[in-house]
């Protein structure tokens, strides 16, 4: 993976992190590299249940 383009696996992580946001909290524990090219799509599906939940993602932010 580290030869292919940073740009090319942020456009195949799209795809891949349509979950609730499992897929990309699992992508960050990869490599360096994986969590690089999986940052920009990390947060682009997500499930909060529960006020909690929704308080601390926002913190996150």
């Amino acid at each position: 993976m580290d030869r292919t383009p940073s740009e090319i696996c942020t456009k195949i992580f799209a795809h891949a992190c349509t979950d609730s946001g499992m897929t990309g909290r699992r992508l960050s524990l990869v490599s360096k590299f994986i969590r690089a090219a999986s940052a920009p799509v990390k947060y682009q599906s997500i499930a909060l249940h529960g006020p909690r939940q929704i308080t601390a993602f926002h913190q996150l932010l």
